[in-house]
């Protein structure tokens, strides 16, 4: 495998993802995109590498089409926005790096069907029955999969790294045999609204209870907390008793100044009472909601029963 350095082209990539170097080089040549003067060969892989250190080539390619950025590449040309400004040559080792990365992602973004995905090392971490490791480098995860599972009996388990991330993306476990795992799900879910892609229906389901058990967990302890707000609420009212007759009226010799304390105090606690009342109120909605669209799914799985 090709050791990466940076975020330049290779061939192994356009070989390996059916991708021809010349179509991607016409594809970016049709969009008309001001690239100024290039020394390298047109249609080579040099020219595309030339083109990577471009330092304004994201705004001539996000300007040209409306692009639906990435977390990613928006963080990138965050970090990249004053060296985007000057000659790639007069900023420093990372802002290269960076700004290199940032026009292969926008690139691979504009262009899919002609941009071969950057290639990166897969290294794996694999214990021996007798407790020893090593690390092996692998082209893709099935690779791994099947070397793991020809030798079994010799390994305990094995760690898939991505080394560019430095993050697990598989993993194998000779106690399991063939069975896949339920985890190592390699999914980022901004929100729990989206349901990640290349989910099994295992997962989807792991995933979906655990979404129902977090809310329902944070329901109950959001109105466990109100109720302890209301019990001292009716602390304090017990607490006030002493203070007045038995017609609720206060004692004919008490100050004035104790009298406008206690009134003050008193609307305060109305005050705190009524917020917790109308918050109590909206987590009754919400319950109300949901007890609803769990009532309707029972009806229409009983009525498809």
């Amino acid at each position: 495998m090709e050791k990466r350095e940076s975020s330049d082209f290779i061939n192994k990539e356009f070989t390996n993802q059916n991708k021809d170097v010349a179509w991607l080089c016409k594809a970016i040549q049709d969009e008309g995109y001001e690239l100024g003067p290039m020394e390298a060969v047109p249609n080579s892989i040099e020219w595309l590498n030339e083109l990577l250190r471009v330092p304004d080539l994201f705004e001539k390619v996000a300007g040209a089409r409306s692009l639906p950025v990435t977390g990613e590449i928006e963080a990138l040309a965050n970090e990249t926005a004053e060296a985007r400004k000057r000659p790639f040559g007069q900023s420093d080792d990372n802002a290269r790096r960076s700004l290199e990365r940032l026009n292969r992602l926008v690139l691979e973004l504009a262009h899919p069907p002609e941009t071969p995905k950057m290639a990166y090392e897969l290294v794996a971490v694999i214990r021996t029955s007798q407790g020893n490791h090593f690390l092996q480098e692998y082209e893709n995860m099935d690779s791994f999969k099947r070397d793991m599972k020809e030798h079994r009996e010799y390994s305990d388990w094995g760690l898939l790294v991505r080394s560019d991330q430095g993050k697990v993306v598989s993993s194998y476990l000779s106690s399991l045999g063939d069975r896949e795992k339920i985890g190592m799900v390699d999914t980022e879910p901004m929100s729990t609204h989206v349901t990640p892609e290349g989910l099994s229906p295992q997962q989807s389901a792991l995933r979906d209870a655990a979404i129902r058990h977090y809310k329902s967990n944070k329901a109950k302890a959001y109105i466990s907390e109100q109720m302890q707000h209301v019990n001292a609420i009716l602390q304090i009212g017990e607490a006030l008793k002493p203070l007045f007759d038995k017609n609720g009226q206060p004692p004919p010799n008490a100050p004035l100044e104790d009298i406008i304390a206690e009134r003050k105090k008193t609307q305060a606690d109305i005050v705190w009472l009524e917020t917790i009342c109308l918050e109590l109120k909206n987590v009754l909605t919400t319950l109300t909601v949901i007890e609803d669209g769990a009532l309707d799914t029972l009806s229409r799985d009983s009525g498809r029963d």
